[in-house]
This record gives structure tokens, sequence and C-alpha cells, in this order.
């Protein structure tokens, strides 16, 4: 066998590993865990190896390799495993100690100690990517032991480990209260958790840069400091100095650092942001000269190229060098480079996913992605950030803090929405849970989203052919049916708040504007319910409105007259009689219709100007054109059309009063001819015909003003019948005055604009009646022939008694006779 070389000689004697040790060791107590925690890593690992080869060597194996029963572990058994570097054997031991029954006090609090203790040592010695989980662990172990008592001779220590363990998992709040009392008791920690606290106070969301110097001072002030602890201190203090714009004294501070010190690529960054903070000094004002914008350019192209001087000096960890990359990533974003920084932003998100670098560049991805219109990569952007956010209230980072990264999320979503991108609003606003304490903000984000995503709809829907209208406004109510479920479930959650019946309210409106209208009223009865009288009298009416939605015109009565009984001043009143009168057709009662209207226009609080007011008025000559009152209607038909010309009402307005002057010219003309003409007014045949050219005048600007419309956008259905009875009204009164000519032409438009429709064989029949006046019977008879052809190609499921007098067989028999005549 070949002779054994040196090094294993010396592997193989006890001292050498105990020698090893003591070097290791001597070498880690000059450096704070808070300021070395990397470098300790890698040294800490060796530590370990080296612990069980002196365990063995020494004794101490019967602790690392201890296989027993759970009665042959105890206290000291798991401490002193602790104390010689088995974590996780210290860890299991104490595991094992507080799963025992009839466990002593003291012992079950000693081992809760020992588990977090345990695990803060291994987070020290954790890679990066896994320290924020232990430390997370080590803090609710220690803080459980902090709730029992701590073991008297261990207070100290476990304080310490315990606001450390909160501040490294980012509860900082809980940090800073337990490193206090850890400073009463812990004298010989006392520079390192000075440092801590500073660290604290300059990263919480809510910072205190004020304290956070005051804690680096104390710090800086302590004794017996190493070198390499004086520069973490004194880059501490650099760093808050430039939180704080203080830019000299930072810059003076970063001075003090030698160039070969081991935090110089820290160093190195802070002096970037410095130049960039220099840069955004000279850009950002909005009186910025020229020549400041250019150099602020070149100040940022000055930061870019000293971030890069890091990776070739960050050899001991990434922090340094995924600042720096993050940190070149906005140099480009401010000069405008966006192609650029998307890339720097891509690999730091991707490079460093688990660290505040990467979710913050994840972040700025997903902004340059949405300013692109590339939803869907600014979405995943989006989710790689927020979804790193697992509270609130420990959420911390040195790029974004939560408010600007709240707002700026929600600016995002406003954005998506004013810009019609509902779908990527909605599921920006899905990831917002973590950036609220109450998901109810979340809540209220997605609901306004279906919202304005359902009146979007319905007004695209308003604009489109008759085919997808529908379609398309069916799909703007479900958006609003969705806000209402998203109100309904608020309310829930919230039913003890001073919320509730605001959220009960919401709900019950948006059910309403999407057409369910039993959700819509069982939402309203429970907001009814409420000992709140506010929005009392609107519910009421809001009730109504959707029992006569769904056919209950006794029930929507009944909520209508209460609201007019009980809050008579208040203005929901006024609309519940206008509400109250549509009842009251549906049951036949004008009389009590026309009581409600004529009490809104003649009551002093309303002006003319309100739209309780304008909707009375609309109504009432709506309601005197349904009793044949012709006079009394048109009267108030022209005064809503004069005052309210612009209004949707105002064009069903105009064709009633047009209809007004015909139907009474008409009946005037018919009781001339009669046996009896003393029954109703009786007016001379001038007057009949100046009524009927008023008529004719009144149908004619209708059917300019329909056919100006239908040049833009398509017409609805009631606008397409509207301008057809203008065409028949139009002919019938030339008929009517003899002007067989002018007749014969409007029914002859009316036969070929309305081809396929059934009532287009009353206007064949119409021209030829007015041939036959005219003394042309061969012309009558063609144009009734034509009727037959037209007959024949009109489908037989046309609505022939819906629009006509007659059946499409009975049609064949009048045009057969006709014909033959």
């Amino acid at each position: 066998m070949a002779p054994k070389d040196a090094t294993e000689q010396e592997r193989q004697t006890p001292q050498a590993p105990v020698g090893r040790l003591q070097s290791l060791v001597g070498s880690l107590r000059a450096l704070p865990s808070w300021a070395k925690a990397n470098r300790r890593r890698a040294a800490m690992a060796g530590v370990a190896c080296l612990l069980s080869i002196v365990g063995m060597t020494f004794g101490l194996s019967a602790i690392a390799s201890h296989d027993g029963d759970e009665e042959e572990i105890t206290l000291d058994m798991a401490l002193a495993a602790l104390d010689s570097g088995s974590y996780a054997r210290a860890s299991e031991m104490a595991k094992k100690l507080a799963e025992r029954e009839g466990l002593p006090i003291k012992e079950r609090r000693g081992a809760a100690f020992v588990r977090g203790a345990a695990a803060a040592y291994e987070a020290e010695n954790a890679w990066s990517q896994g320290q924020a989980k232990l430390y997370l662990a080590a803090a609710e172990h220690l803080k459980d032991a902090r709730d029992r008592g701590f073991p008297k001779e261990r207070e100290a220590e476990g304080l310490y480990l315990l606001g450390k363990s909160l501040y490294l998992s980012n509860r900082i709040p809980a940090a800073r209260l337990a490193l206090v009392e850890a400073l009463g008791v812990n004298k010989e920690r006392a520079a390192e958790i000075h440092g801590l606290l500073a660290d604290a106070y300059m990263y919480d969301v809510r910072p205190n840069y004020e304290k956070a110097l005051a804690e680096n001072a104390l710090y800086l002030a302590g004794r017996g400091l190493s070198a390499e602890q004086r520069q973490q201190g004194l880059l501490q203090q650099a760093q808050i100095l430039l939180r704080v714009e203080k830019i000299p004294e930072c810059i003076a501070t970063l001075n003090k650092i030698p160039r070969d010190a081991p935090n110089r690529a820290a160093a190195i960054v802070l002096q970037g942001q410095v130049l960039m903070h220099e840069a955004e000094t000279l850009i950002d004002r909005p009186d910025a000269s020229a020549e400041e914008q250019a150099q602020g350019n070149k100040k940022y192209a000055e930061a870019m190229k000293t971030l890069r001087r890091v990776q070739g000096r960050d050899t001991l960890s990434t922090q340094a060098t995924r600042k720096a990359m993050y940190l070149i990533g906005i140099c480009h974003l401010r000069l405008g480079e966006d192609g650029a920084a998307l890339a720097r932003f891509a690999y730091t998100a991707k490079r460093y996913a688990e660290s505040p670098e990467g979710a913050a560049a994840s972040f700025q991805e997903g902004e340059l992605w949405r300013q692109s219109g590339q939803n869907e990569k600014a979405i995943a952007g989006y989710r790689r950030c927020l979804r790193a956010i697992k509270d609130p209230k420990d959420y911390t980072s040195p790029w974004i803090t939560l408010d600007e990264l709240r707002d700026r999320t929600q600016a995002a979503h406003w954005e998506y929405l004013k810009t019609n991108n509902f779908e990527a609003g909605l599921e920006l606003a899905k990831l917002c849970y973590p950036l609220f304490e109450s998901p109810s903000e979340m809540f209220d984000m997605m609901a306004t989203t279906h919202m304005l995503w359902g009146e979007a709809l319905l007004k695209q829907a308003a604009a489109e052919p008759r085919e997808q209208a529908e379609i398309i406004a069916s799909e703007g109510r479900m958006q609003w049916r969705r806000a209402g479920y998203i109100y309904s479930r608020l309310a829930e959650i919230e039913i003890a708040l001073r919320s509730y019946p605001d959220r009960l309210w919401a709900s019950a409106d948006a059910y309403f504007r999407g057409h369910n209208f039993r959700a819509a009223a069982r939402v309203i009865e429970e907001y009814l319910k409420d000992q709140t009288r506010r929005r009392h009298p609107q519910a009421l009416v809001l009730l109504g409105e959707s029992a006569m939605a769904l056919g209950d015109a006794d029930k929507a009565l009944e909520n209508f007259l209460e609201c007019i009984e009980f809050h008579p001043r208040d203005i929901a009143s006024f609309r519940a009689r206008i509400l109250a009168s549509q009842a009251y057709i549906e049951k036949g009662d004008t009389d009590q219709a026309r009581k409600l209207l004529e009490d809104n226009l003649e009551s002093s609080e309303l002006s003319w100007e309100s739209t309780e007011w304008r909707d009375s008025l609309f109504a009432m000559g709506e309601l005197l054109y349904m009793e044949r009152k012709w006079d009394d209607a048109f009267l108030r038909l022209r005064d809503a059309v004069r005052r309210y010309g612009d209004d949707p009402q105002a064009l069903i307005a105009r064709y009633q009063m047009a209809e007004c002057l015909r139907q009474g010219a008409k009946e005037a003309h018919d009781r001339r001819g009669s046996d009896n003409p003393g029954i109703g007014r009786v007016i001379s045949p001038k007057q009949i015909h100046e009524q009927f050219d008023d008529a004719l005048t009144e149908y004619q600007t209708l059917r300019d003003l329909l056919t100006q419309r239908q040049d833009t956008i398509e017409l609805t259905p009631r606008e397409i019948l509207i301008l057809k009875n203008c065409y028949f009204s139009t002919g019938s009164i030339e008929f009517t005055l003899g002007r067989y000519d002018a007749a014969i032409n409007t029914y002859g438009i009316i036969t070929s604009r309305y081809q396929n429709s059934p009532d287009v064989l009353e206007a064949y029949v119409q021209i030829a009646n007015a041939y036959q006046r005219l003394n042309k019977s061969e012309d009558s008879r063609i144009t009734l022939k034509k009727a037959r052809v037209v007959l024949g190609l009109i489908k037989p499921e046309a609505p022939f008694t819906e629009t006509t007098s007659y059946t499409k067989e009975e049609w064949e028999q009048r045009l057969d006779w006709r014909i033959g005549m």
C-alpha cells in the first residue's frame, strides 16, 4: 500500500480538527451575523463537519448519534447538541421532548427554545433561498419559548435570536419590540442589536430614518468593533443618508470605506444609486432645461458604468450583483431604453426570483409589457411580484414601498379599465389581495371591473346590428350580475361593520342593472331590515321596480305608495309617483295614474329642469295619448318636445304628436260625414285640412330625422317601426285629402322598403284604391296582382295577424276577389 500523505495523517489525529475548529471560530467572532451572514454561511458548513469529527474523537458522539428511547432524552442533552452545532439533532431531540406527555413546564419551554435557536442558527448557514423560511420557523418557536419563559440562563440569547429571526423573516414591527427588549439583557451583543434596529427602522413599511440614524450611531459608537464591522456600519449610515437625500453626507461617508474593504461591492452599488439620484434631480423638474436633461442622461450612463463594476468584486455574495443588475435596468428605463430595460429586468427576475430585486424586476416587467399592449406577459410579471408578498404587514423592499406598489398597481388596473381591457383588469384585480390587509379592497376592484365592463358592453350593444345587439347586451347584464354577487359576498364578510348597508345597496343596484330582479329584491329586502334610514326611500323604489319587472304590479304599488306616504318630501317619492302611475296603467286605473303625474307637475318642490318633472311631463303626454284625448295629449307632448328636444323620449313624443294631429283631424273629418256630427268637437273643413297638413309636417320632420340617423347607426326595432308608421300615416293623410298621386308615391316607397313584411300588402291595396279614384282601373288591377305575387313570397310563419287585420289565407281570398271584380 502507498504511504499516507501528510494531509491524510493530519485527518486522523485528534488535534488537527480541534485546531482547525478553533481557527474557524476565532475568525468568525469578529463578524456580526447581521452583517456577515453570507460569509459565515460557507465557514459554518465547515464547522459543522469538524464538529462531527470532534464529537467522535472526544466522546460527543453519544449526543450526535443518540438512538435511545424518548425517556432517555433530556433538555440538557438537547442543549448540548445545540451548543455543539448539531442543530438538526438538537431540533429533533427538542421535538420529541415537546411531544412527551407530562413534560415539566421548565423542560417544555426549554424545548421550544432549542427548536427556535436551532432553526435560527441553521438559517445563518443556509443559502439565501431557504433562509427566510428557516428564520420564520425560528421566530415561531422562539415566540412560543418567550411566552412560556426562556430558560433563565438562555434569556439573552433567546431574545436576541427572536429579534433577529423576526427581522430576517420580514416581520419588522415585531422584530423591533424584541430587539429593544434584548438590549436590556444582552450587553455583549448591544452593537449588533443596534445595527439590526437601524436596518429595521430603515426597511420598515413606514420607514423612520431619524431613528435608523440614531441606532446606527449607537452601533458605530460601540466598543471593540473590528475594521470590517465599522465598514459595515458606515455602509449602513450611507444608505440611510441617501434615503433622506443628504447626498454630500452620504458621499463623505462612502469615502471613509477603504477600496479593499470586504463590503466594497455594496459600497459601489450605493455610489451608483447616488449618481442615479443626482440624475433624477436634474431631469425630473418640470422646468428642466435641455442642458440639464443631457447632464442627467450622462449621470445615468455613469451610474450604469459604476454598477457594472460590481460583478468583478462581488465574490462572497450575490446581493450586490443582483442589486446592481436591477438598478442598471432602472437606468435604462429612465433613459427611455425600454427594450434594454426589459431584458435586464427579465434576467434579474429569472435569476434572482426569490429576492426583493427579483420581485421588483418582475413588477417593472409587468409595467413595460402593459405599456406595450402585451397584456398576457404584463399580468405574468405582476403575478410574480405580487405572489411574493405573503403578508402586507411583513412586506419590505428597498426598491418599491408597499404604498408605491399599491398605488402603481391600482393605477395600472385603472388604465386597463379606461382602455376597455377588462379581462386584463380583472386578472390584475384578483392578484391584488397581498397588497391589502383586508380582502375588501380587492373585491371592490373586481366589482368595479365587472360594472364598467357591463356598462361598456351595453353601450356597444346599442350601436350594433340587431342580431348582435342582444347577445352583447346579455353579456353586459351578466357582468353587472357578477358585480352584484361580489358585493353580496362582501356584505356577508362585513356584516358587523358600518359598511354593511352600503355593500347591500351596491349589490341590489348591480343585480337590478343585470336584470336579476329576484336577487335585487332579496338583497334590498335585507337592506330594509337594517336600522339605518339612509336610502330608505330609494330602497322602496328599487324594490317596487324589481316587483314591476317580475310582473307583480300590486307588490310594486305597495312599495311605491309606502315611499310616497312616508317620505313625501324625498326626491325618491317623485320618481315613485311616475312608476306608480305606470303600475296603475297596467291595472287599467288611468285616473289614479293621471292624478299621481299631476301631483308631480304641480309640485312647488320640483323645477322643470329636474329629471322627475321632465319624465312626468312625457308620461302625462303619453297617458293622454293612450286615452285618445288628442288635443290635451298634443299640448303636453309639444311642451315636452320644446323643452327637452334632445332627450331620447322626444322621438316617441314627436311621433305621438303627429298621431294626435292625424287622429284628431280624422275623427273630425269622419264626424262631418256621419249622421250624428254633433258628437265631439266640430271643426270646419279648412281647420281639418290645416290639421292634416300640420300632421304631415310632423311626420316629414320625424322621417327626415330617422333617415339621417339611419345613415350613421342602425335604428332600433322601435325606431324602425316608427319610421314605417310615418310612411303609412303620411300615405293615409294624402289619400284622405284626395292627393292620390302623392299617396301612390308614398305607398310605393313602402312597397320597395318593406317587401318581406305582411303589412306591405296594405300599401298595395291603398295604391290600388288610389288608382281607382283616379279612374285607372287597369293600373289598380295590375297593382293587386303584384300584391298577390308578393303574398306568395312572404313566409307562412310571418306575423300576419300582428301587423295586419287578416291571416295569409284571408289575404289570398281578399286579393283574388278584388282582382276578379
